[in-house]
């Protein structure tokens, strides 16, 4: 009895050591530099969308909502194509089943 207390308060300290204090965002403040490759292995730089409101989009095939969004999404970005970039990131399937 007394082992399996003592584990289950190690594991509970350890939990709970592990959890990050929650931060605010920063209003205004600059993002940092994020950098990714597009599906033909070009580089996209976040810096690249300076002076523009940036959306990143995390997706993955098979997430219902994820799928649905897209045409919304593409909608939006052909409407304020001067103020407006929205990056679609899949870093979950391959590059072939992210092709369209």
């Amino acid at each position: 009895m007394r082992k399996s207390t003592f584990a289950l308060l190690l594991l509970a300290l350890l939990f709970t050591a592990c959890a990050g204090v929650p931060q605010k965002a920063k209003m205004n403040a600059q993002a940092p530099e994020l950098s990714a490759k597009t599906l033909s292995g070009d580089a996209v730089h976040l810096s690249n969308y300076a002076g523009k409101i940036v959306v990143l989009r995390f997706w993955m095939i098979g997430c219902a909502s994820c799928t649905e969004a897209m045409p919304l999404l593409d909608q939006l970005q052909t409407q304020y194509p001067d103020t407006l970039a929205i990056v679609a990131i899949n870093s979950i399937n391959e590059n072939r089943d992210c092709r369209v």
